[in-house]
This record gives structure tokens, sequence and C-alpha cells, in this order.
């Protein structure tokens, strides 16, 4: 009897060795991730001292105090869709050091400001402006994600679809769903299953284009955003071009020159250039756009800021502009890619800056109308800066950000 019992423990015993070994060696089998790369510090500052100096220097004097954590980069590749392929994206990660094993950190999406360059990208040049001060706000006890975009870090080879609505948003999502994979693999950290997104300039539009796939594309059921923020972002293009040919001059010439190359090259909009712009203009733009020429490079080279010497005539009158036929396909670029309102299951704040001469705060106040008279004033709120224009408001916009995420 007792040689009996005891071969019965052995084999209980045994099974559960082998279980508890089975549940030990699970692996999660990444479907987004595709490899990661942490930066030195050797090459990067990462401690609280330096993190709170940079933050001074740059006057948001309002969230030193909140930086509390060293903090480590990662560079992660992780998979995304263009054009019906699937392609290896890229974006910088960083990561607060926990000050003990129980420690858990919210997750913030942070989406970056237009960029033409390929030295600009996060992951490219971790101390960039507006990347450094994003990356550095991880010290506050949050884990930062800033996709590079498609075009940019590892998709060089494809041009940047700006302003494109779907493969912004899937960007930023597949980014989402990769560091969530990497943080599961690799366990720098415990998150505590908030999710932030933020952005500014471009990154307003795509922050407000990634919230509206996570809230109504079935695909992303197995994320929740808890409260988002949306910084100087075009959110209806037709309003937008129509606001600019009101304008005697426009400070970034190149914004509505890489909207129709992005269109032209992903959205099946095959207008000349020249319907678009003069013809001593249009012939040169579309090669201006070769990932080595910053922005303002670009508008040097197109040469003028004032829209009548600039555009069309055509293209500036809102009544030949909405009725002819041959900007049909524009228009429909420029509908699509627009962010209709939708009722909100989160909260959302835009910001703008008042004196704003590149993107106006009309189209905030559009957008923050719409989703009122979609049955989310409980849940959408609204900021001016005063006395700020689009590059001053930048890391202001960013600031409130971090400080209205820490009071979930």
């Amino acid at each position: 009897m007792k040689t009996r019992y005891l071969f019965v423990m052995l084999v209980v015993l045994s099974i559960g060795l082998m279980q508890g070994c089975k549940k030990d060696e699970e692996q999660i089998v990444p479907v987004y991730l595709v490899n990661s790369s942490q930066y030195t510090s050797a090459n990067h500052l990462y401690t609280v001292d330096d993190i709170k100096g940079y933050i001074e220097q740059n006057g948001q004097s309002n969230v030193v105090s909140l930086a509390t954590h060293d903090i480590k980069l990662y560079k992660l590749k992780y998979k995304t869709a263009l054009e019906g392929d699937t392609i290896t994206a890229s974006g910088l990660l960083a990561v607060p050091v926990p000050a003990d094993k129980k420690e858990a950190f919210p997750l913030m999406s942070f989406q970056h400001e237009v960029i033409t360059a390929y030295a600009d990208a996060p992951s490219t040049n971790p101390e960039g402006d507006l990347t450094a001060m994003a990356t550095y706000m991880a010290s506050t006890g949050m884990i930062v994600m800033i996709p590079d975009y498609i075009g940019f870090g590892s998709t060089t080879d494809e041009f940047h679809p700006f302003m494109n609505k779907q493969y912004s948003a899937g960007a930023v999502v597949d980014f989402i769903k990769a560091v969530k994979e990497f943080i599961a693999i690799e366990k720098p950290c415990k998150t505590n299953g908030k999710l932030f997104l933020s952005g500014y300039s471009e990154g307003g539009s795509v922050t407000l284009a990634a919230l509206d796939a996570i809230e109504n594309d079935a695909a992303n059921i197995d994320l929740t955003v808890t409260a988002a923020t949306c910084g100087a972002g075009i959110y209806d293009l037709n309003k937008f071009r129509s606001w600019m040919m009101t304008q005697t001059k426009y400070d970034e010439p190149y914004y509505m020159a890489y909207m129709l190359k992005s269109f032209s090259t992903y959205s099946g909009v095959d207008n000349d250039y020249s319907l678009v712009f003069n013809t001593v203009y249009a012939d040169e733009i579309p090669n201006m756009f070769d990932g080595v020429k910053s922005g303002s490079q670009i508008n040097d080279m197109i040469g003028t800021l004032h829209v009548g010497e600039l555009y069309n005539d055509d293209f500036e009158s809102d009544s030949i502009y909405n009725a002819d036929e041959k900007y049909a396909g524009l228009r429909e670029a420029f509908t699509e890619n627009s962010i209709n309102a939708w009722s909100l299951k989160s909260d959302v704040t835009f910001y703008y800056g008042k004196n704003d001469t590149w993107v106006p705060g009309e189209q905030a106040l559009l957008a923050y109308s719409n989703f009122k008279n979609q049955g989310s004033s409980a849940q959408i709120k609204i900021e001016q800066l005063d006395g700020l224009d689009n590059p001053g408001a930048a890391i202001p916009t960013l600031s409130k950000s971090v400080i209205k995420f820490l009071s979930y």
C-alpha cells in the first residue's frame, strides 16, 4: 500500500513539475514586434538630474518636479501595412527605470510634428528638440512611444504618406501593439493598463486619426485609450485649403506641396501640379522632397510665401475648386483624409496657439464643435495658448498633456 501511495505521489509531483516548467517556458510570440535595440547612455544622457536640467532650460518649470526616474531609450522595428503589403517600420521608445519591481506605468504614444528630412526621424535623432522633450517625459513615470511614421526611420524607401489618415493611424496603432509585446517579452518595467495619445502639428492630426481607428475599428478592440490631446492639427483638409487661399502670404508653402505629392502617391490623385501651382513652380516642386532637405529648405527653394503668386487662380477660387471636375480627385482625397467627429469613449483636449499662422485655430474650434454635436460634450475640451505661435506652442502643449495624463 505504501509503495502504491509513493508511486501515485511521484506521478502527481512529476505532472506538477512538467506543468510548472511548461508555464515558465511559455513564450509570447510577437505579431507586430520585429526587433529592438537599446541606445547606450554613453551617447545619450538619461539621468534624472540631466532630464530636469533639460526641461528647465526649455521653460517647462511646471514639469521639473514631476521628473523622478532615470530612463532608457530603445529603437523598435515593427510590422505595419502599406498599399496591401507588410513593411517594417520603426519608432523610439523611452522607458522609466522603476524604483521597485511593483511600480507600474501608463503608456503614452506621442505623434511628432511635420518633418521632411530622414535625419529628423525620432529613432534617427533622439536628441531633436521636441523628440528629446517627449522622451524625457518618461521620467515623470510614463512609457513614451514615438513612431517615426512611414517614410522615415527604417522605411526611407517609401514616400511619407503625409496627411493620409489610414496609413498614419495604422503606423501608430501597430507601434503601440509592438511596444506592448516588447514590454511583455523583455520586461523593462510593468504597465498599469492606461493608454494615452498626444501629438502636435501633423502629430495632432495623426493622434485624432489613431484614436478614431482605436475606438471605431473592431480590429483594435484590444486597445482602450484613457485620454488624448491634439495640438495644432489639421482635421478638415478642404476647409484648411479654403482658409489658406484667403491669406495674402503663408509661411509654410511646402505643406500643400507635401499633401499633393502624398495624395498623388497613395490616393490616386493624378492632377497635374500646374492645376494647383502656377507653372513656374509646378515642375520643380515634386522633386524637392528627397529626404535630405528640411521643410524650411524646401520653402527657400520654392522662393515665395505669396499665395497669389504661388497658386493657380482656379485652385485659389472656392467656387471653381468646389465645382470643377478637374479637382474632383483632390477634393475626394481631402474629404477621405479629413477626420469626422464621432461619439467619443475617451477624453479629448484640443490645444492651439492663439498666434498660430500655420494652422488656424478654427481647425480646433470646428473639431471641438463637431464632437459636441455628436454627443461628446462631457469628453471634449479645448484650450487656447495665448501669445504662442505654431512652433512656440509645441513644447507647452506637450507639458500640459503630460500633466493632464498624470492626473488620471
